[in-house]
């Protein structure tokens, strides 16, 4: 897992879900507050996940740009033939 804390003392996180059943992992991405909580206005269920058949993703980086948007990065890999 990747965080990075924010001026107001929340912690934006990113990194690898666990695999599914097909065994291809995600990347989920999310913040929680200064109080502990996920932070209700993220994504569905606090969260964001991507998956996709045949593709492991791992969220690396997580940052803010300027304007409050929220900047992911990472690396996919091909289960099938081991392309990033």
């Amino acid at each position: 897992m990747h965080c990075t804390v924010l001026q107001d003392d929340s912690v934006a996180f990113t990194g690898q879900t666990i695999p599914t059943t097909t065994g291809q992992t995600g990347f989920a991405s999310g913040r929680v507050l200064s109080d502990g909580t996920l932070d209700p206005q993220w994504g569905l269920l606090n969260k964001y996940d991507a998956t996709q058949p045949n593709i492991n993703f791992d969220g690396q980086v997580i940052a803010v740009q300027p304007d409050g948007k929220y900047l992911v990065a990472g690396q996919a890999t091909n289960s099938e033939t081991g392309e990033i």
